[in-house]
Order: structure tokens, then C-alpha cells, then sequence
């Protein structure tokens, strides 16, 4: 292998195997060529297996935590598994679309195989730019289509909202004081679940809550353990301090009051749990209890949040005022989601519409 000057053309070549590659217009640029190769014959020695804990990795330096074990594992549970002592430059098209039939096969969801898919995209793109590897074999792979039945439960998941009356009826079959307070800050708020979960005592004061931080749970990837940390608020928008509405402050402000009177209160103890932060399970297990007694439709815990925004724009609360309220970083954001959870708006837009054209027709036929 090496480098050489063509005198006819004034250009330089690479020789490598049995082919020569031409065009270069200075040494440098074929040098660069040389290496690229050098390294790349190196590389052809790599096991896929190497290269996808590589990813893994790269990814654990440079994403969140929660984003990295989510990845480690379908990685090991799916991809690394298909593909356990081959190496990554004899990978073909033909094997990449193998995979895709296995993965198609399998009982994950459309969602969770559309994740699978990508990541396993993402190992070639990774070993592309970071071990010059030549070409992508999974360069034609496309996403799964969602089922009807998928696309069905969907929309009737994005659709399912609460008004007042609902969120009164449910609120009644909160037998707990505390998760009631918190079942109605979360309502009527309309923050986050783990922001609400994050809120101490020193967030709240003179009828407003601090929004600077929030819950997130994490899995330690040494013992397996499942924990949870504070970590700061989703994007800086996102930071606020809202007013909760006088009944909900004096309803905080008894619940203050009660944990005062617990040995070792504090103002660094959590609004809801106090030492500790209340438990998503505990959440989930009043919430369908609720759910379940009083009769009314299924939501999830982020379902709260699309019946706030839903709710006080009904009520005529503007879009940018809502979207300050919520943390969102722009009014479109919210009126993306308002759009998709309120499915009463063509039912208002054609009373409007018949109340118009009704007017116009009466007019027309006065003059006429």
C-alpha cells in the first residue's frame, strides 16, 4: 500500500489490495485517504458485539442516565444477541433485513421494535464516524407501521381528558388528605408529575409554588437498584413560580401545619411525603382506586396536566398565558398539545359556523 504521484494528471493515488483509488489533488488529501483505510483494516477485525457496547458507552458520556439504561437494554436483551461473534464489517444488507424480519416477528410493541431498529441503525452510524467504517448496511431499513389497534388506543389515550366535574368526582374517592392535596395541585397547576413530587416547603410561600426541579428515577447499572434523584427542571422555560388560587394555598398551608407537628420537620421535607417524596406506585394505586369508584374515564398521571391546559383554555385563558404557566417553551407547544386532547373543538367550530351562516342567510333573505 501507498502513495504515488500521477505525472500525466498532476494528481496523486492511493494503491491499497487490488485497487487503486485516483483524483487526489495534493499528498495530503491521499495520506488522509491512506490512514482512513490503515484504520479501517484494523477495524474489520471488530466484533459487532464491541462495537455496540462502544455505542453504549459513548452514549453513557454524553446522555442522560435514564436515556443510557433504557438503551443498554434492548442492546443486550435484543440487538448484541443477534449478532454475537460476527464482525461488524461482514454484516450485510441481506443480515440487517434478516434482523428486521425477527424483530417484525417478535411481540414488542411498534413503538418499542421502532426504538429497537433505531438504535441498532445508530451502532453502524457510531462505527461510521468513529471507526470509519466504509458503508451502512442498515441504510435501507424502514420504521414499523403502528397497528389499527395501536393507532386506535392512541388516540383514545391523547383524547382522554377531565373537566371540572369529572376531577369533583374523582377527588371525592381520595380517602387520604394528603394525596387529595396533591391529586388537586396536580390538577390544577397543571405541572409535571415529577415537579409536583420535587416541591419541599421551601418552594412554597405567599400563595405560589417554585417550579425549579423535579423526580426522575434511575436504575444503578452496577447493583441493578432502582433509585430516584432531584435533578433540575426539563429545559430552563420550565423554571417558573406560579400562583396555586386561594383555596389550594389554604389547603397547603393546613398541610403544613399537620407536618409541622411530625418530630424532625423541616422545610427541606417534601410538600407530599415528607422525608421522602410519595412513591409513583402509591400515586397509581389511589388514582385507579379513585378512578375506579367513581366511575369516571381512565387518564394517567400526565393526563392532569392535558386536562389543565385543556381546561383553562376553555375557560379563555389565553395560549401564552397557559404556556407560562405549564413551562412549556413556546405558546405552539401548547397549542400542539391542547389540539390533540380537547376532541370537543369541531363540535364548538360548527355552532359557531351554523350560528354564522345563519345570521348571513337571515340578512339575505331580509333584503331580499
Amino acid at each position: 500500500m501507498g502513495v504515488y504521484k500521477d505525472k500525466l494528471r498532476g494528481t496523486y493515488y492511493v494503491k491499497y489490495k487490488n485497487t487503486t483509488k485516483r483524483g487526489f489533488k495534493t499528498k495530503k488529501e491521499a495520506k488522509l485517504f491512506e490512514n482512513k483505510v490503515l484504520r479501517h483494516k484494523r477495524f474489520n477485525d471488530e466484533y459487532f458485539c464491541a462495537v455496540a457496547r462502544g455505542y453504549l458507552k459513548h452514549l453513557e458520556q454524553t446522555s442522560k442516565y435514564s436515556t443510557y439504561m433504557k438503551c443498554q437494554q434492548v442492546m443486550e436483551d435484543f440487538i448484541i444477541k443477534n449478532f454475537p461473534d460476527k464482525k461488524i464489517s461482514n454484516i450485510t444488507p441481506q443480515d440487517c433485513f434478516e434482523f428486521r424480519i425477527k424483530l417484525s416477528n417478535s411481540s414488542y410493541s411498534t413503538t418499542t421494535k421502532n426504538y429497537i431498529l433505531q438504535k441498532f441503525k445508530k451502532v453502524f452510524k457510531h462505527a461510521m464516524t468513529y471507526n470509519d467504517l466504509f458503508s451502512d448496511p442498515s441504510v435501507s431499513l424502514t420504521s414499523f407501521q403502528k397497528t389499527l389497534e395501536e393507532d386506535k388506543n392512541e388516540t383514545v389515550k391523547k383524547n382522554t381528558i377531565w373537566d371540572e366535574n369529572d376531577f369533583n368526582q374523582f377527588i371525592k374517592y381520595v380517602d387520604d388528605n394528603v394525596y387529595k392535596v396533591f391529586f388537586i395541585t396536580l390538577f390544577y397547576t397543571g405541572a409535571r408529575l415529577g415537579e409536583i413530587r420535587a416541591l419541599t416547603w421551601n418552594d412554597f410561600s405567599r400563595g405560589k409554588i417554585n417550579i425549579i426541579k423535579s423526580v426522575t428515577s434511575k436504575t444503578d447499572h452496577v447493583t441493578d437498584n432502582r433509585k430516584e434523584e432531584i435533578v433540575p427542571t426539563k429545559t430552563s422555560s420550565s423554571k417558573r413560580r406560579i400562583s396555586v388560587g386561594s383555596s389550594l394555598n389554604e389547603m397547603l398551608k393546613d398541610l403544613k401545619k399537620q407536618e409541622q407537628q411530625k418530630e424532625g420537620f423541616n422545610n427541606d421535607w417534601f410538600i407530599f411525603g415528607g422525608p421522602r417524596t410519595l412513591p409513583t406506585t402509591s400515586i397509581d394505586r389511589k388514582r385507579q382506586k379513585a378512578i375506579k369508584l367513581s366511575g369516571v374515564p381512565f387518564i394517567t398521571n400526565h393526563g392532569f396536566r392535558h386536562s389543565s391546559i385543556s381546561l383553562w383554555i376553555n375557560k379563555g385563558v389565553t395560549i401564552t398565558e397557559v404556556s407560562k404557566r405549564v413551562g412549556h417553551k413556546n405558546p405552539g407547544v401548547t397549542l400542539g398539545i391542547y389540539t390533540h386532547a380537547n376532541i370537543n373543538e369541531d363540535d364548538k367550530l360548527l355552532d359557531i359556523l351554523n350560528n354564522l351562516q345563519s345570521e348571513t342567510i337571515k340578512s339575505s333573505q331580509d333584503e331580499a
